[in-house]
């Protein structure tokens, strides 16, 4: 037996994966908005939900307890990631691969074969799924008659499910442009009105909240389709009985001023209050966190941000100046800043490149610029990149 390894002794955080459905928390209210529909897919009336977030807000975790929820009403689920697609043909076609792995395995390759014919190539079976790609004409077609596959899809597969959710994570790739919009609005309003498409399906996007207004402002009539939520922050009492409750689950006591540090470091960011709490569970002794290795933890939460998920923005800001401006701009917890706003918290050398200093972190996607009086009010892009700034200005104060 290793002496490195000790399997009764495991995270119950989750910082690079879905969080465990039984420790879900905090968002009940979107659960519930969104299961609240469910009724209707089962009398098929198919539904669509647009889920928005920023990044770490806990999307594809939200996603993976409605899978969890559904099971026991017999309904299937097929999961696109969609990161860094932006175009439709090959959305379409990844729904379509993924519904045919909800067919019993030694029926696949026949439908794929009726389907696709000699445009297909490269079929191969890994684990559980039967991975494929089609040629560029093929996916044309798919996307086209995107209706008739759903459909004759699900004649297959009704005699075992009763429905099926079509989740499709990270739409933001395919928010500028009005080809998607035209065709998912294309797709909405035929299964409203032909009866052959009322069919028990429910589409759940998931995207940026400016991804959505987008695809909005692309089309007024694009948000009509949608039932909507945004994930917000965590609150403080959320965090809180997060925290207690998981520790509590592997008998690990916390200490109160270790619990407030953690709490208030983690921001309200669901995936930084992840990294936090796994980073302080490996830095525990003795099935006990003081104040002194909470502050250890959460120093080395924000390297594992910076590493996993802000590599490649932070790479670029190449300047240690900008670097100590944003540790400043974190430490006092300011959300919406301008010029005059940091005024008394800069060195006159940091002050004076200011200008310098916004548009780089403009360009670097680090920073987002709002015109809400006559200067120019700035904020975090995304609030997972402020929480590790705000962990970075802590640790220097160690």
């Amino acid at each position: 037996m290793s002496e490195y390894i000790n399997l009764d002794y495991d995270s119950p955080f989750y910082p690079s994966t879905p969080v465990d459905p039984t420790l879900f928390k905090g968002r009940e209210d979107v659960i519930k908005k969104i299961l609240r529909y469910f009724p209707k897919v089962l009398n098929k009336k198919v539904q669509h939900f647009f889920l928005t977030g920023n990044k770490g807000m806990g999307k594809t975790s939200v996603a993976e307890f409605i899978i969890n929820e559904i099971k026991e009403y017999n309904i299937t689920h097929v999961y696109i990631s969609n990161k860094d697609n932006d175009s439709v043909e090959i959305l379409a076609s990844r729904i379509i691969q993924e519904i045919i792995n909800q067919y019993p395995p030694q029926s696949r390759k026949e439908r794929i074969k009726t389907w696709f014919g000699e445009h297909v190539s490269e079929i191969d079976i890994k684990g559980t799924k039967i991975k494929f790609n089609i040629n560029k004409q093929q996916q044309k077609e798919v996307k086209e008659n995107f209706l008739d596959y759903i459909s004759i899809a699900f004649e297959d597969l009704k005699e075992k499910y009763e429905g099926i959710f079509i989740i499709i994570d990270d739409i933001n790739g395919l928010s500028e442009t009005k080809e998607f919009v035209d065709w998912y609005k294309r797709i909405a309003d035929t299964m409203a009105v032909n009866e052959r498409y009322h069919l028990p399906l429910y589409f759940i996007l998931e995207g940026y909240p400016e991804k959505f207004d987008n695809l909005v402002e692309l089309d007024r009539s694009f948000g009509r389709i949608f039932h909507y939520a945004n994930l917000e922050e965590l609150t403080y009492e959320e965090i809180r009985e997060f925290y207690e409750n998981v520790f509590e689950s592997v008998n690990i006591e916390v200490s109160p001023d270790a619990l407030k540090l953690m709490i208030d470091y983690a921001s309200g960011i669901p995936l930084t209050m992840q990294y936090i709490g796994d980073s302080v569970f490996w830095n525990t002794d003795n099935n006990q966190i003081n104040q002194d290795k909470a502050i250890e933890g959460i120093i080395l939460a924000g390297y594992e941000i910076g590493n996993k998920q802000l590599r490649r923005n932070l790479k670029k800001i190449n300047n240690q100046v900008f670097n100590d401006i944003l540790m400043k701009i974190t430490k006092k917890e300011l959300t919406n800043f301008n010029e005059s706003s940091l005024q008394n918290i800069l060195s006159d050398d940091e002050y004076t490149i200011l200008p310098e200093f916004f548009k780089r972190m403009e360009e670097y996607e680090i920073l987002e610029s709002m015109n809400y009086t006559d200067e120019k009010t700035y904020n975090f892009k995304d609030k997972l990149t402020y929480s590790y700034f705000r962990i970075k200005s802590f640790e220097n104060e160690q």
